[in-house]
């Protein structure tokens, strides 16, 4: 709404500027409406993607990427991998890792980045595979190991986990990076949406007054994920010291 007192020498142009605005805003809000279905549309191609493949191989097969501690992985994991068959039944690409020597109590960090608009999120979500030096399955992770992390700014989201190697489980040598697409189900993303506004008055020059809406609070609102196939994934392995419940170190 514009408020005014007179005409000024300029209108023209303020009105060709403030069409320009409107024109951004319109391009911006097209741009967000085609990310809505973004997630969904990601996850359907990943799925029928993978679903061309037949190239299942063991995980004696597989080609193992050696890791370092330290060493920060940011990957794509997709159509460019292998694929094994989960459980003897579920397709999947893989991510392969040769483990370093264990020498001291490591951890190993995983990031998953959500794809889509806040509405359709989808996500690979990680399983991942320890295997002894005759790629042998040894331990499996538990879909509760990850978590959602929100990006309150982007309204994306990365679903976090970190997995312990201890002394007891010393013997793993490998590691492998699956995704059991059923756990996205229990996932849910949120994202704090602006709902408050409060009307102010700017001053423009000549005399003009404009209305300007501005956020003034939030809520919270939630989406289920979508189980995508493949996405990106960022790895890194850290040593850490563990300590007893009492909050000493163990001899």
């Amino acid at each position: 709404m514009r408020i005014a007192k007179r005409l000024p020498k300029n209108w023209k142009m303020m009105v060709r500027r403030e069409s320009l605005v409107g024109c951004l805003a319109l391009l911006l809000l097209t741009a967000l409406s085609a990310c809505v279905t973004a997630g969904g549309q990601y996850a359907q191609k990943s799925a029928e993607t993978l679903a061309k493949r037949t190239d299942y191989l063991p995980l004696d097969r597989l080609t193992y990427r050696t890791l370092t501690i330290g060493e920060l992985i940011d990957q794509e994991v997709g159509e460019a991998d292998s694929v094994i068959l989960l459980d003897q039944h579920e397709a999947t690409y893989a991510k392969a890792f040769a483990l370093p020597q264990w020498n001291e109590p490591y951890m190993v960090k995983i990031d998953s980045h959500v794809v889509g608009a806040m509405h359709d999120p989808a996500v690979f979500y990680p399983t991942v595979l320890f295997l002894d030096a005759g790629f042998r399955e040894v331990r499996r992770s538990d879909p509760s190991a990850f978590t959602l992390r929100r990006d309150s700014f982007s309204g994306n989201a990365v679903l976090n986990g970190t997995l312990f190697v201890n002394k007891s489980n010393s013997e793993e040598a490998y590691m492998v990076i699956v995704s059991q697409r059923r756990h996205a189900d229990n996932a849910r993303a949120l994202h704090s949406i602006a709902v408050q506004q409060t009307m102010v008055m700017v001053p423009v020059g000549g005399g003009m007054m404009m209305t300007w809406m501005l956020p003034g609070g939030a809520r919270e609102s939630s989406a289920t994920m979508i189980p995508a196939a493949s996405g990106r994934l960022k790895l890194r392995l850290e040593n850490y010291r563990p300590v007893e419940m009492s909050g000493k170190p163990p001899k």
